[in-house]
């Protein structure tokens, strides 16, 4: 797991050094549908991510939809994201991190 999350930050470091402002982690949701283990690590990760000023935000898969005000700001902010195939999927096993 600790693999996981060395390369989850040289991810962030990559793309905000190539000026990419938010990037898709695709995790999956585990075989019960409630979410596997790196699932579960982001989410107690990313919060942390978020205070210390790593990320500006995360969006839960759940959350990625033109209702969710956090969404409706990323959309605004980064060209193609309206393209993206799982907005408004609800998709469990997404999250979207906003650098």
């Amino acid at each position: 797991m600790r693999q996981a999350l060395k390369i989850l930050d040289m991810e962030i470091e990559k793309a905000r050094s190539i000026n990419i402002s938010c990037i898709k982690v695709v995790h999956g949701y585990g075989s019960t549908g409630v979410g596997g283990k790196i699932k579960a690590r982001l989410d107690a990760v990313l919060p942390k991510k978020k205070k210390d000023g790593q990320i500006k935000d995360f969006i839960p898969g759940k959350d990625w939809s033109i209702f969710n005000e956090k969404t409706r700001h990323v959309l605004d902010k980064v060209s193609g994201a309206r393209n993206d195939e799982d907005l408004d999927k609800f998709n469990i096993g997404i999250t979207v991190i906003v650098l």
